[in-house]
């Protein structure tokens, strides 16, 4: 999601978008099926792995349209993050509690 939007706001093209969000899609996949594979107790690193290797190639996409650090909004002035960063903190918690309990059931 924060890929998402830094990426609208760097001006990427709307393939660069959709490679983010197919990116995300399947990093959320590929978790789901590691922790229905691996149960509760041995998915956390397999899943931090597939997170950290989403999120280099979504960085990998936007770069080109950014010279300086990604959250830089198009007219050079600096882009909060903050509120939507926490959101996907959040977010990704409870999703991570949902994945857990749903295996656990």
């Amino acid at each position: 999601m924060i890929a998402l939007i830094n990426a609208a706001r760097l001006g990427v093209s709307v393939r660069g978008k959709v490679v983010i969000v197919c990116l995300g899609l399947t990093g959320v996949i590929l978790s789901v099926v590691v922790a229905v594979n691996l149960g509760v107790e041995a998915y956390r690193w397999p899943s931090s792995l597939i997170a950290v290797v989403v999120n280099i190639v979504q960085v990998g996409v936007q770069r080109p349209y950014g010279p300086d650090p990604l959250l830089l909004s198009r007219g050079g002035d600096r882009a909060p993050m903050w509120v939507p960063g926490a959101v996907a903190v959040i977010g990704g918690l409870l999703f991570d509690g949902v994945v857990e309990l749903w295996i656990r059931a």
